[in-house]
């Protein structure tokens, strides 16, 4: 309906208008580049001038810069800025550089760009993934850039409108303000002078922001990461014999797991010390078939609080624990309501230890997940997986209960599986597990058994893993094994024992 609406609004104040839809990031920046390409690939020669939906042109504004555009690649007047529609001040740029945009906007704004659509597209237009200033990052590449030329009216031309009492990121202080300057000071911190950095921090200041946060935007000195898993997929008798190879290590693996091989070897497996996963909602807006969180099977908005999260910062500290790797997941992370002050919660433990990696791990689907992933601040990582649609590739039967299953079903599962190395402990709105999925099992199951107190070294949380591996499909694989050999699969069976369970969840909460 709102497009239908914008559409006709549109037609109707300008019928020889040619109306285009956003191709791009669902914000300013994806609607100004792609108005940018299609002037490029209808007029590579032509002017561009843009106009926000808030702002005004005198009228005389076009003819005015027109006169400017000899010798020039833009063209820049001056702004009167109104504040609830009283003019507060006139900005009339001149002689503009790099430096001036690190200490504020001398005026460059997007209701007063008026260049060439070459020198736009060359400087790379404006960029999507940032937040705010996305006007001033598009003048510092514009202008570093040393061929092009700037010519000035001397005199404002277009109104620049702000209301105190309307949500706006330039006149609010708080997150998102906040995450749009750091966004931008971690892209250019490397061109900018000492002099420049402190101009920079100085302003930011004017919107509440804490200097503190400067000192990890960047990520280049973080832990790694998941190692990448291998896109080819082995053919012939390459193929055949990894194949073997892989099935080989499955037989041992499941002899390996009998309660005898345990007792007399030890478990195969030992909870991670170093990372943790964090699951702060099981709300999602996708359904995935055999989603390993329940989110499809037995969906709920059930999450975690700030304060839950707050909590674990704390403890960590308090007991000297360098956690390697902190994952935020869910459901989609982004669907809880204060995920943004989850993240800088997250960001005070990594003011402690610096190289502490932070991931949030999202699924990428539609536009309000895409404007949400606009909001995360430098210092965090996301891992996209950009799902399509709710049909994973390559995904194991999650409700295939290793109990159910005749050559498991006598195993001790204590031992694990590689999650609770690999991935690390989990944190969910149940309390700690030896992993995430383990909690996600237990809100089916409602056995609450999860730790509510950060578990100590000497925890090794094997009652957990007795109780919910049986449940788990995961524990059949035992290790991370490629997709090319799990194949296309079926993620949405469901074996007896969960059946029975999902059964039960759903008579126990109607």
């Amino acid at each position: 309906m709102t497009k239908m609406r914008n559409k006709e609004n549109f037609t109707f104040a300008f019928p020889e208008g040619i109306y285009l839809e956003n191709q791009g990031s669902p914000n300013a920046s994806g609607t100004w580049n792609t108005g940018l390409d299609w002037v490029q690939s209808n007029d590579p020669d032509a002017w561009v001038a843009i106009i926000d939906d808030d702002d005004e042109w005198f009228e005389n504004h076009i003819e005015i810069c027109s006169k400017r555009m000899h010798g020039n690649d833009a063209v820049l007047s001056g702004i009167q800025i109104l504040v609830d529609g009283k003019v507060l001040e006139e900005t009339i740029a001149s002689n503009i550089s790099c430096s001036d945009f690190y200490a504020g906007n001398p005026g460059w704004q997007g209701s007063n760009t008026f260049a060439t659509v070459r020198s736009l597209i060359e400087a790379g237009g404006f960029d999507e993934n940032l937040l705010c200033t996305n006007d001033r990052d598009l003048a510092v590449r514009w202008l570093s850039m040393t061929e092009n030329r700037i010519g000035y009216t001397g005199e404002a031309t277009v109104k620049y409108r702000l209301e105190s009492n309307r949500e706006c990121l330039t006149m609010n202080s708080g997150l998102g303000k906040q995450t749009g300057l750091l966004q931008f000071f971690n892209k250019h911190r490397a061109d900018m002078s000492e002099i420049d950095v402190s101009n920079f921090i100085q302003r930011a200041k004017m919107f509440d922001v804490d200097e503190k946060w400067f000192t990890i935007s960047g990520q280049n000195h973080d832990y790694p990461g998941f190692p990448r898993a291998p896109m080819n997929i082995p053919k012939g008798i390459v193929g055949a014999f990894r194949k073997m190879a892989i099935d080989a290590k499955k037989s041992y693996w499941r002899w390996r797991v009998r309660p005898l091989p345990t007792k007399i070897m030890g478990a195969q497996f030992t909870r991670s010390r170093e990372f943790i996963e964090i699951d702060i909602t099981y709300d999602c807006n996708l359904h995935c078939l055999g989603c390993n969180r329940s989110c499809t099977q037995a969906p709920t908005k059930q999450q975690m609080e700030v304060e839950d999260v707050e909590r674990f910062v704390k403890d960590s500290l308090s007991k000297g624990i360098e956690w390697k790797k902190i994952r935020v997941l869910g459901g989609e992370p982004t669907e809880h309501p204060d995920f943004e002050k989850i993240l800088y919660v997250l960001g005070e433990y990594k003011l402690e230890y610096p190289r502490t990696r932070i991931e949030l791990v999202s699924n990428g689907y539609g536009k309000n997940v895409a404007r949400a992933l606009l909001r995360i601040p430098p210092f965090i990582h996301v891992e996209n997986t950009a799902k399509t649609s709710s049909q994973g590739v390559g995904f194991y039967a999650f409700n295939d209960a290793p109990i159910d299953n005749k050559k498991y079903r006598k195993s001790d599962f204590s031992n694990g599986c590689s999650n609770i190395e690999d991935c690390g402990i989990g944190l969910g709105p149940g309390g700690y597990y030896p992993c995430t999925l383990a909690g996600g099992i237990d809100r089916i199951m409602g056995k609450n058994l999860g730790r509510q107190e950060l578990p100590e070294s000497d925890d090794e949380m094997r009652d957990l893993m007795a109780e919910f591996c049986k449940m788990c499909g995961r524990f059949q694989d035992r290790k991370y094994l490629p997709a090319w050999y799990r194949g296309q699969g079926d993620p949405s069976v469901q074996s007896q024992a969960w059946e029975n369970a999902y059964s039960q969840w759903r008579e126990n909460n109607g």
